[in-house]
C-alpha cells in the first residue's frame, strides 16, 4: 500500500462542546490505494500524535479500501487538557509546520475490528504503520467557528 503515501486530512472541525459520546473532532481522511484490490477492513482506531505525544484518537468506521483515492469520515477525541498542558512542547515540536500554517500529526494504528470482533492480521499490520498528515490550521479554525455558530440556536 506504499505506506499510504498521499494520505490527507481535510475538513477538520473541533466540536465545542463535545458530543455526548465524547467525540470532539470530526474530519475527512483520504486514503490512497495504489493496488487493484478492494479490501474490506472494518473499524480502524488509531492514536493521533505529535511526535511521541499522544493527543487523542481517531476512528474510521466500516473502512473499505477500493482502488484509487477515497475519502472517509473520521471521528475522534482530542485531549484538550493534554494539549494545553503540553503547549510549550507542541510549539517546539511543531515550529516549522506552524510557520507554514499546518499542524503535523501522525496516526499510529491501535486496532481493527470487523462486526465487533478484532481482526488480528489487520491490527498487527496497523500497529506497525505510522501515517503522517498535515492539517491546515486556518481550515480547522474556520470550520470550528462555523460549526459553533451553526449550532448556536439561541441567536
Amino acid at each position: 500500500m506504499n505506506g499510504f503515501a498521499g494520505l490527507s486530512i481535510s475538513d477538520a472541525t473541533l466540536l465545542l462542546p463535545p458530543r455526548s459520546d465524547g467525540v470532539n473532532l470530526i474530519a475527512n481522511i483520504t486514503l490512497p490505494n495504489p493496488s487493484v484490490m478492494t479490501l474490506e477492513i472494518g473499524t480502524v482506531v488509531f492514536d493521533l500524535q505529535s511526535d511521541d505525544l499522544v493527543l487523542g484518537n481517531g476512528t474510521i468506521d466500516n473502512l473499505v479500501l477500493k482502488p484509487g483515492n477515497q475519502t472517509n469520515p473520521m471521528e475522534g477525541i482530542l485531549d484538550i487538557q493534554k494539549l494545553i498542558s503540553n503547549f510549550g512542547l507542541l510549539l517546539e515540536q511543531q515550529a516549522q509546520s506552524l510557520m507554514n500554517g499546518y499542524l503535523r500529526l501522525t496516526a499510529v494504528g491501535q486496532s481493527v475490528t470487523y462486526a465487533g470482533v478484532e481482526v488480528p492480521y489487520y491490527t498487527q499490520a496497523l500497529n506497525n504503520l505510522t501515517l503522517a498528515a498535515q492539517v491546515p490550521l486556518a481550515e480547522v479554525l474556520i470550520n470550528t467557528l462555523q460549526n459553533s455558530l451553526d449550532s448556536d440556536t439561541s441567536g
